[in-house]
């Protein structure tokens, strides 16, 4: 037997190596280690270690015993799995999921890059049509969380107030810079001192923030 099963990806055949005689070679107890040697006959040799080929590992994990078909010469990386047993893989094969998973990669950050973009645009729309008369950015406080059907995730789950950057007096609508529209940052019920900070692309969520802006508004 080559040792207890072990789940594999299904994106290439990995086939177990069991050694033939002697211990297992110092450098090879460093784990994340690889390398790469030519198949002879049903064996490799690895820095003096000789390993002999005694199974497949199919998708399941399972080894199917001498199974396997691996033309002698061909270039295998070996490696030891998170059960200290040594595999290999053709190397053609290794190269070929570690350009998939690039290319993969790529396109996912490509993505979330677009998905990122997408979200400042939309927000950056809204937050103009907004039409306030002074200057403002998105903010958000540390106590305030999202409510139930409030903030994307593009703002981490809380909710987006409009924080002033200038005073206002504009009846009983009385604020100063560093305040948010919809209440004052000082006083907020718990007696603590509540420092709104500005957040960057974010659009406005808070219901009271965007029902007192409705005043400047011209439809």
């Amino acid at each position: 037997m080559c040792g207890p099963a072990v789940r594999i990806p299904n994106a290439m055949e990995i086939y177990a190596l069991q050694p033939v005689s002697g211990g297992v070679a110092p450098k090879w107890l460093n784990p994340g280690l690889i390398e790469r040697v030519p198949v002879n006959g049903s064996q490799v040799t690895l820095d003096g270690m000789e390993l002999r080929l005694c199974g497949r590992r199919t998708a399941s994990g399972k080894v199917r015993s001498g199974e396997y078909h691996i033309p002698p010469g061909t270039l295998v990386e070996v490696w030891r799995d998170a059960d200290g047993l040594f595999v290999c893989a053709r190397a053609a094969d290794v190269d070929s999921v570690r350009v998939g998973q690039l290319a993969r990669d790529a396109a996912l950050r490509a993505a979330v890059k677009e998905r990122e973009q997408r979200l400042r645009a939309q927000a950056a729309a809204f937050n103009a049509d907004l039409a306030i008369p002074l200057r403002w950015a998105p903010g958000v406080t540390e106590d305030d969380r999202a409510q139930q059907d409030g903030a994307s995730e593009q703002s981490s789950d809380r909710v987006i107030h409009i924080l002033l950057r200038e005073s206002i007096h504009d009846g009983r609508l009385v604020r100063k810079a560093g305040d948010l529209l919809c209440r004052r940052s000082a006083g907020l019920g718990s007696g603590r001192r509540q420092v709104p900070r500005p957040v960057e692309g974010a659009q406005v969520t808070c219901k009271e923030c965007l029902a007192f802006a409705k005043r400047w508004r011209s439809d």
